[in-house]
């Protein structure tokens, strides 16, 4: 009798682990086509611009970015957003990730993982600029000389601008890159940060701590995952399913209410921690820069929720059900965040820069352009000023 009912567990527990194999093998497949179909349903709305320069077809994110009024060349447009959708990440120390090497068309990553632009210093003395931020600072809607560094870096020939911008990053992680580069030996006579996107609209949300970042659940999660066989096993029998039935719940029940997902808009200490952890963040960049003898500018960002930018483009973005509850995060932080950075003469607010007709933004926070001149050339307006203001700061701009 023994030998009989331990046939029977041995026999379905065979057939259970075929039933997740061939399941897993499944939600694999349909994980790794899926974007390529959908990229192909929309090539047969329009052949001409949905294939990106090898002729293949591709899934951009937000591929219907390159279709807006901001872009006048409709398929150089589209090769950012297709380049874009090709980039990967590798694990980075201290900051969590960071960039692989790249080479497009429209962008290019290099070794260090950092998004490089065409430099036209002419003078020759050369200083250096460091321009940290999330996505909006590496360049996302841009190729690789329409970002607010390459265009800093145009208007100034004298320097040497670095962009050290990353997807998702916030101003804990810019502050720990910059302490990295700062170890290393490097000195730059200039940094900014642009902040103000990410730390609201990650930092908010429920599940994360702070500090932390939009990669601490996915991280840890790896971590804990046990033995390297115990993981292995997992991702033979479940891992993918586990990714497929998750993507299907978003889709089918996307998050009914912004209270299960975000905390700041209905917590004030929330609220108060994030804008004081941004504020302070930036104070220790100060403290550091201004003790190796450089100037540090923090920027509080445009986002589309904030100011009376043009939005009517962009509206189907805004509205999205993945972003149920996001502008309550912004209209609850930015006046909180602007009221603490009027205290400190290096904090500029910047929210107000897209007010206007003109088409500017690509999505709720990416730009194309024509925004990252505005800020850039506010930028250099600051400059000017605190030299005017103060010509024993960066003697090197004797020429204004």
């Amino acid at each position: 009798m023994f030998k009989k009912i331990t046939k029977i567990v041995f026999v379905n527990l065979i057939v259970l682990i075929i039933f997740l194999f061939i399941a897993n093998l499944l939600s694999g497949g349909i994980l790794k086509i899926y974007p390529s179909v959908r990229a192909k349903l929309t090539t047969l709305v329009d052949t001409n611009y949905q294939k990106d320069v090898d002729g293949k077809i591709v899934n951009t994110l937000g591929s219907n970015r390159w279709r807006l009024p901001n872009y006048t060349d409709k398929e150089y447009a589209y090769k950012i957003f297709a380049e874009f959708g090709k980039l990967k990440t590798k694990y980075q120390a201290f900051t969590g990730w960071s960039r692989l090497p790249f080479k497009g068309e429209t962008t290019t990553i290099d070794q260090d993982g950092n998004r490089v632009h065409h430099h036209t210093n002419g003078a020759k003395e050369v200083s250096i600029a460091w321009f940290f931020g999330g996505s909006t600072m590496w360049g996302t809607g841009t190729d690789d000389n329409g970002t607010i560094a390459a265009i800093f870096d145009e208007i100034n020939p004298n320097f040497q601008t670095i962009n050290y911008g990353e997807t998702g990053f916030n101003s804990r992680q810019e502050l720990s890159h910059l302490v990295n580069l700062y170890s290393q030996g490097k000195r730059p006579d200039l940094v900014v940060f642009y902040d103000g996107v990410n730390d609201v609209g990650i930092l908010c949300r429920r599940e994360i701590k702070v500090p932390g970042h939009s990669r601490e659940q996915l991280i840890r999660k790896k971590m804990s995952s046990g033995s390297r066989y115990w993981a292995a096993l997992q991702i033979v029998l479940v891992e993918y399913t586990k990714t497929f039935l998750y993507k299907l719940r978003k889709k089918l029940f996307p998050v009914a209410s912004h209270k299960d997902k975000y905390l700041c808009s209905c917590d004030p200490s929330r609220a108060e921690l994030v804008a004081s952890q941004l504020v302070n963040n930036w104070r220790i960049a100060h403290n550091l820069v201004e003790s190796f003898g450089g100037t540090f500018i923090g920027i509080l960002q445009p986002v589309a929720y904030i100011g009376h930018a043009r939005i009517d483009h962009v509206k189907q973005d805004m509205e999205h059900p993945e972003r149920s509850g996001l502008s309550a995060q912004y209209e609850a932080l930015y006046p909180l965040i602007r009221k603490k950075i009027k205290k400190y003469d290096f904090m500029f607010d910047m929210t107000q820069a897209y007010n206007g007709d003109v088409y500017i933004y690509a999505d709720f926070c990416h730009v194309s352009r024509n925004g990252n001149e505005i800020i850039a050339n506010m930028i250099n307006k600051i400059i000017v000023n605190n030299i005017i203001n103060n010509p024993s700061t960066l003697a090197i701009f004797d020429q204004y």
